[in-house]
């Protein structure tokens, strides 16, 4: 499991969901709250399905069952509040702890992991699917190399590791400060200067093997959010310290 993944949710699916207007009716949204955020992903037969993701101990905590936290939740989101104002709960609300998990290896002999065998990382971002395609073809790569190339095994088992591991850190690095105040603002106040936008919007869609010229972008992007942090260290304080009240209350 994947200590650094530190996240929980609960979720339902709902009907009578305010959409987005227009063309971006079938757009997912994304909407913080101090201990967490909530997923919006609108589906073909009319309905919602809605998640509240947050720390597992702000979870704990609560009085009462899942639901009654949820909709507490809700009522504090604004934009949330209101496009759920009318709607009803299909079937049961669902909960999840953390289900992120690493192995400890990728390859041996005569195997090698692919896709989620190999790892889960937070969905935020969509992004397992492209990730085990795009592993199965390095697999590919590698076990063609290895057939006809025995004595070099190792070194095309190596490669395969390193090309993986590339894309994971390059996605896990925004899913552990998803919640930071300090990426937050980032993230709502984006910028095109040194092509810092297209960089984060190309590496978060899937391009994190080498393929576009963004990691010098990605570079200045990560010096910028440590400059950042340092003018929202109080809001990083507090926001470290909620999670630490959470976590010591609930051990």
């Amino acid at each position: 499991r994947n200590k650094r993944h530190k996240s929980a949710a609960v979720f339902g699916h709902f009907s009578n969901v305010v959409r987005r207007e227009g063309e971006e009716a079938g757009n997912i949204s994304i909407y913080w709250f101090d201990q967490g955020w909530f997923w919006l992903i609108p589906l073909q037969d009319g309905c919602t399905s809605v998640g509240m993701v947050s720390d597992p101990g702000y979870l704990k905590q609560r009085d009462g069952d899942l639901q009654n936290l949820f909709w507490q939740t809700v009522s504090n989101t604004q934009g949330v509040a209101q496009r759920l104002e009318n709607a009803q709960l299909l079937g049961e609300m669902r909960g999840t702890g953390n289900f992120s998990y690493q192995s400890t290896e990728m390859t041996g002999e005569r195997f090698l992991l692919v896709g989620d065998a190999y790892a889960f990382i937070d969905p935020v971002f969509s992004s397992g699917v492209y990730l085990a395609m795009q592993g199965a073809e390095y697999a590919a790569e590698a076990v063609e190399g290895i057939l006809t190339q025995p004595q070099a095994a190792l070194r095309h088992r190596r490669r395969y590791e390193r090309r993986v591991r590339k894309g994971l850190r390059a996605f896990s690095w925004f899913i552990y400060r998803f919640t930071d105040p300090a990426l937050r603002h980032l993230f709502l106040n984006p910028t095109r200067r040194f092509q810092l936008r297209r960089a984060v919007i190309s590496v978060l869609s899937g391009d994190v093997y080498g393929r576009t010229r963004i990691w010098p972008q990605l570079l200045v992007f990560r010096l910028v959010y440590h400059v950042a942090s340092l003018f929202f260290w109080r809001q990083q304080k507090a926001h470290r310290a909620r999670l630490d009240k959470v976590e010591h209350t609930v051990s």
